[in-house]
């Protein structure tokens, strides 16, 4: 038990190097833990569905062995969480003995199925499963799908090789070489692309033909502000990769979807336009940016009387529209609260205007000042 002066002086880090100075010890029975703590939802929720009687009987002796048997005065559990049931597991060799042999019994079970007709998630539990996990990582060769879960044990486990078709959801937990130890043929182009855009993949590694398609299917489910990662990456596979026909039309696709953030108050981008990233975007892919956010205009760096023309009539329009909408709401002041500022258009992202610019920006402003 924990004295009130070890619990004053000992920090959780500093409890944990003195309760396990050998990191291998430290491991084992933290793993011992999380496969305890994983199978003990079996003797209390109904939705497992069937536990075999000898998993119930273990859960019942790692209450009464384990978990029953931290008493701390207060503030103890809070402190030092899951380091006083790994203690009660390292003292207790009688525990560890049934630990090790219901470990065992469960594998056994699992080593006799076969997956194409009788994979291991048939007769035994999901947390059972976990639960062998953690001391037989390569059993997962038995489970024909494998969970959330079962793939982020691996992936702590070091055994990233044994994941097949990985949720993207684990990813946030993952580092790059955990991401990129998962076999090419055992990975998806969903995972791939949030692997991509989470900087844990390289764009060439992926499954890269597969990309047009799957933008045109999902591209509605990728927030615009992740776009830059994978566009940056497709840019740098390019025509080569792709062919003209098809380049075009994903980053036409990028374009419609994007929606960046300009603070004209700052003259800033909050979020750059994809066509910042692109390299010799087309006159139409050019276009569709400006007459999607006028102010992109400001990205390209050789503009053309069109373009400039484009992006002053756009950026009138959307001020009339945005101005027509909210001018009766009790909110809407004055221009200045208006996103959309030909002034800053001007000043901030017209290059070089030519003398027929010039005179397009007096007509469309007239004597009114936009601010």
């Amino acid at each position: 038990m924990i004295d009130r002066t070890t619990f004053l002086t000992y920090s959780k880090e500093e409890y944990k190097e003195y309760l396990f100075p050998d990191k291998k010890e430290f491991y084992r029975f933290r793993d011992m833990f999380l496969a305890c703590k994983a199978i003990s939802f079996c003797r209390t929720n109904e939705m497992v569905g069937w536990v075999n009687p000898k998993t119930v009987q273990f859960c019942d002796l790692y209450k009464k062995e384990i978990t029953n048997s931290i008493e701390e005065f207060q503030g103890v559990r809070e402190k030092y969480g899951y380091l006083l049931p790994m203690r009660q597991m390292r003292d207790n060799l009688e525990f560890q003995k049934k630990f090790k042999e219901h470990t065992e019994y469960l594998a056994n079970i699992m080593r006799n199925c076969i997956v194409d007709y009788n994979p291991a998630e048939k007769v035994l539990s999901e947390p059972e499963i976990c639960f062998v996990l953690y001391s037989h990582p390569e059993l997962v060769k038995y489970v024909k799908k494998q969970t959330r879960d079962m793939q982020e044990i691996l992936f702590k486990k070091g055994k990233a090789r044994y994941v097949k078709n990985p949720d993207s959801s684990i990813l946030r937990n993952a580092n790059a070489n955990t991401v990129q130890s998962v076999p090419f043929n055992q990975r998806d182009i969903d995972f791939e692309v949030s692997a991509v855009m989470d900087g844990k993949l390289p764009i060439k590694d992926i499954h890269f033909k597969k990309l047009p398609e799957y933008l045109t299917k999902h591209i509605n489910t990728i927030p615009s502000y992740r776009f830059d990662t994978l566009v940056k990456g497709i840019e740098e596979l390019g025509v080569p990769t792709f062919g003209e026909n098809v380049m075009e039309q994903m980053r036409l696709l990028f374009v419609e979807h994007e929606d960046p953030f300009y603070d004209t108050g700052c003259c800033k981008w909050g979020t750059e336009p994809v066509l910042t990233y692109m390299k010799n975007p087309s006159k139409k892919v050019k276009e569709a940016s400006v007459r999607k956010n006028p102010y992109s205009v400001g990205v390209i760096k050789y503009q053309y009387d069109a373009i400039q023309d484009l992006a002053l009539h756009r950026c009138k329009e959307l001020h009339d529209v945005y101005f027509n909408t909210w001018k009766n709401s009790w909110h809407y002041n004055d221009d200045r609260e208006n996103p959309w500022n030909l002034l800053v258009l001007w000043e901030c992202m017209i290059k070089n205007p030519s003398v027929k610019i010039q005179k397009i920006y007096k007509e469309l402003t007239g004597d009114k000042q936009y601010w």
